[in-house]
């Protein structure tokens, strides 16, 4: 690393940490949670509180679980830092593109029905006046990010459109970028498409399809995308921020309205840690059959099918990004306001990190530091 570099990274450490509050908050305030003790557990969560003492991120909330048991879940940092209100375990988080494998799911559950070919054309069949190009487009291409649309794939601002129809429609009409099938390039429009597809075959939308073949039959109660101002779990959400050159920012508050008032597929989500924990324990087990999926094809989907320039993932499979540094590689997704979950097969480990600061670079760490610290035990 040169010396300019490593001056620029000081710089920013010490500024993010003048813009933080005074006094970060005690992770005492808790028992601890997990089987981890002594140096291991402290090493991580030390690490943890150094992170959010820079404000990168401003609070965060790490969990891992190992042959199915608990064996770390803490919290660092703070949730609300103009109020002080300190990060404690259970919040719930704008998951971003960690909802992307809940609707590649959903679409998985219809190729295992027969209701979808991952290898037909459908979109001419769904749509009127399409690009010719997109005539072409497969349902694999879409899984797989192959299907030559750049990012985020539509025209104009996605607030200026009413339905996730009306976009999925604007999509095709625009057409891809490039041939499909010939590049990867990771776009929201692949996963705003499947999700118009899903709907056009179940004629229900898209959020009703997924609270029926998901969140009820895994349980998942804290995974939502509205909620009232009376409802338990709006107590539990984190405003999101966002790391500038001048510091942090608050950008969005539970008290303010969403931006896209309907389910826009590639993003949209709240999550806690517990919740997605299940969803990828579900997803690692073969033999649980709430999923939908069938064994074979999510081998398939965890698969890699195309490099990615995502970090830390290397790989990308159909809407996992893969982690080929571990062997069998592991699979997993991150989110843009800071979250990232994955599982390591080779361990029967999953981890969730959730935080709410756009831009920290702590969830390309973090990976790393969960696996120098658990295979140094």
């Amino acid at each position: 690393m040169s010396g300019r570099t490593c001056a620029r990274l000081l710089w920013l450490y010490l500024l993010l940490a003048c813009e933080s509050p005074s006094t970060v908050p005690s992770t005492e305030a808790e028992p601890a949670a997990g089987s981890l003790v002594g140096r291991p557990r402290l090493e991580l969560l030390d690490e943890l509180e150094r992170w959010t003492a820079a404000s990168d991120p401003i609070g965060c909330e790490l969990l891992v679980l190992e042959d199915g048991e608990l064996l770390f879940w803490e919290a660092a940092g703070w949730s609300d830092p103009e109020r002080e209100i300190p990060w404690r375990r259970g919040r719930i988080c704008r998951i971003r593109s960690l909802t992307k494998p809940f609707v590649a799911t959903l679409a998985l559950q219809l190729v295992a029905e027969g209701r979808l070919d991952l290898d037909a054309s459908i979109l001419g069949g769904l749509f009127d006046d399409l690009d010719p190009a997109a005539e072409q487009i497969t349902v694999r291409q879409l899984l797989t990010q192959t299907a030559g649309f750049d990012q985020p794939g539509y025209p104009g601002e996605l607030t200026a459109y009413r339905s996730l129809r009306e976009v999925a429609e604007a999509i095709v009409q625009r057409g891809p970028t490039f041939v499909p099938g010939t590049v990867f390039l990771y776009s929201d429009a692949n996963t705003m498409l499947l999700g118009a597809v899903i709907e056009s075959l179940t004629e229900r939308p898209l959020a009703e399809v997924l609270e029926e073949r998901i969140l009820r039959p895994l349980g998942l109660k804290e995974t939502l995308l509205d909620w009232s101002e009376d409802d338990p779990r709006a107590a539990k959400m984190v405003p999101t921020y966002r790391m500038t050159q001048t510091g942090t920012e608050a950008y969005w508050t539970p008290g303010q309205p969403q931006l896209v008032p309907w389910f826009r597929a590639s993003g949209g989500l709240y999550s806690s840690a517990e919740d997605l924990a299940t969803f990828l324990t579900a997803w690692a087990d073969p033999s649980d059959a709430r999923l939908g999926v069938p064994p074979d094809s999510r081998v398939v989907a965890r698969s890699p099918s195309a490099p990615s320039r995502f970090s830390p993932a290397s790989a990308y499979g159909m809407h996992w990004q893969i982690f080929e540094t571990m062997q069998p590689p592991g699979f997993g997704h991150t989110g843009s306001d800071g979250t990232i979950a994955w599982v390591d097969p080779a361990h029967d480990r999953i981890v969730i990190y959730l935080s709410q600061t756009r831009g920290t670079q702590s969830i390309a760490r973090v990976p790393n530091l969960v696996t120098r610290v658990l295979e140094g035990r």
